[in-house]
């Protein structure tokens, strides 16, 4: 099959920022702002962009469909079109939604392709940051013309920086394992972080498509490695694991958090 150009995606995923997203950043009224079922941030922007990029989209790659964080939350059913055989579009409009309500520049626009379960495209945007990557399989990742390259550190977790959730980054003397400990409550932006060598590696417990198959593929196609952390399997979206997913800048890397993260997430 026949996949739409990166380049052009990319250039949706512009569209939508300069013609959606950035004009409501730091521009919300409380009525704009509001609190999903499960409690979550979502904002006006989140649902007029992902309305801009299914269209878009759709034009685009005719034959094909959508799963979008937005639309799913109010029919859970759409996340079967991942094992479907039309190609989908995953969809996360904006990523660190309370972020970017609050006004902060770490949010994130996610969009991956995937196909029979298998993700063969992912684009990822930090537009308050002027930051576009973008990456397919078998063909690297890329910010413009550059082609990205991940730390490629090794395995010493001491002189490794990442991102844990709070509950791991409770438990005592965690931190000290490794040289720096951040969270920026946007894991697109950390993903970029990762794909673009600022950042070593990521433990993420809630896995969600739209959260983690644009940045999944294009931290491998930089040269890092993920995966699940307690099989070290390839994550697959059809089958998101109950411990979460790894993401590191290098294979060396992953093996040396996750037999610091392994005893941590299990007894949790």
């Amino acid at each position: 099959m026949k996949f739409p150009d990166a380049e052009k995606i990319m250039d949706v995923i512009r569209d939508c920022a300069e013609q959606v997203v950035m004009p409501r950043w730091r521009n919300l009224s409380d009525d704009q702002i509001w609190r999903k079922e499960n409690n979550s941030v979502v904002t006006e922007a989140d649902i007029e962009s992902e309305d801009f990029l299914k269209k878009r989209l759709l034009d685009l790659f005719p034959g094909s469909t959508t799963v979008g964080e937005e639309e799913t939350e109010h029919d859970p059913s759409i996340l079967d079109r991942l094992a479907g055989d039309a190609p989908v579009w995953v969809i996360d409009p904006v990523d660190g939604t309370s972020n970017f309500a609050r006004g902060k520049d770490r949010f994130a626009m996610l969009l991956a392709l995937c196909y029979r379960g298998e993700i063969i495209g992912g684009w990822l945007a930090a537009p308050a940051l002027e930051q576009f990557i973008w990456g397919m399989k078998g063909e690297g990742a890329f910010r413009g013309s550059e082609r990205l390259s991940t730390t490629g550190k090794s395995g010493v977790p001491s002189v490794l920086s990442g991102s844990l959730g709070a509950r791991i980054r409770r438990i005592e003397g965690m931190r000290e394992n490794f040289g720096e400990i951040v969270n920026h409550a946007c894991c697109g932006a950390e993903y970029i972080d990762i794909a673009l060598g600022n950042l070593d590696f990521a433990h993420y417990r809630r896995v969600k498509p739209w959260d983690h198959c644009a940045g999944d593929l294009v931290v491998r196609e930089a040269g890092g490695y993920t995966g699940e952390l307690m099989s070290g399997e390839p994550y697959r979206p059809v089958t998101p694991p109950a411990d979460g997913i790894l993401i590191s800048c290098s294979e060396a890397a992953f093996e040396g958090v996750a037999g610091i993260l392994k005893p941590a997430v299990a007894a949790l």
